[in-house]
C-alpha cells in the first residue's frame, strides 16, 4: 500500500521564497543583475518537483511506483 505524502505548502512556499533571496544576493556578490542570475539557472533546468524534493529532501523520482 502507498503512503500519503502531506505537504507542508506554506514551508515550501516559504523555501523558493528563500532560493529567490539566495538567487538576488548572488547576483549581488557577482555584480550582474537578477535577472542574469536566473537566465543562467534557467539555462541548468530544475524542475518545480525537483526544487519541492531539495526541499522536503526527498527525491521525487523515488516516489514513482
Amino acid at each position: 500500500m502507498a503512503k500519503k505524502l502531506q505537504l507542508d505548502t506554506d514551508r515550501i512556499l516559504r523555501e523558493l521564497q528563500l532560493t529567490n533571496q539566495s538567487v538576488a544576493w548572488l547576483a549581488r556578490q557577482l555584480g550582474v543583475s537578477r535577472q542574469a542570475m536566473h537566465e543562467t539557472l534557467r539555462r541548468r533546468p530544475i524542475t518545480f518537483a525537483d526544487k519541492v524534493g531539495n526541499i522536503l529532501g526527498i527525491n521525487p523520482k523515488d516516489l514513482i511506483l
